[in-house]
């Protein structure tokens, strides 16, 4: 199956199962083979992909990988009244807010 419509891919990255912290992939893209490759940047187990998430910038996809190379606060949360982030589940009035960037 070709990949002519991936042409445009500038972000890739998955999500290790004990991890909010994405672990970026670079996209390559062959249009000789119209073929997108996804090449890891640093070791990888490959048990721990469960998906890939992928997109174009230049198309509006969502970017679940950061910007702009940040990707240390895809996912950031604040507790407040609470000094252990386990109570949370029994004091859900303790969220004071949830900002995902997106």
């Amino acid at each position: 199956m070709a990949a002519g419509d991936l042409q445009n891919v500038d972000f890739a990255c998955y999500y290790r199962p004990d991890s909010l912290i994405p672990v970026v992939m670079t996209p390559l893209y062959s249009g000789d083979k119209t073929t997108l490759y996804l090449k890891p940047q640093q070791a990888v187990k490959f048990s721990d992909i469960e998906n890939i998430y992928y997109g174009s910038q230049q198309n509006g996809d969502l970017n679940l990988c950061g910007t702009n190379g940040n990707n240390s606060n895809i996912f950031n949360y604040q507790i407040i009244n609470s000094t252990n982030p386990n109570t949370l589940a029994t004091n859900v009035t303790g969220l004071k807010n949830v900002t995902y960037e997106l």
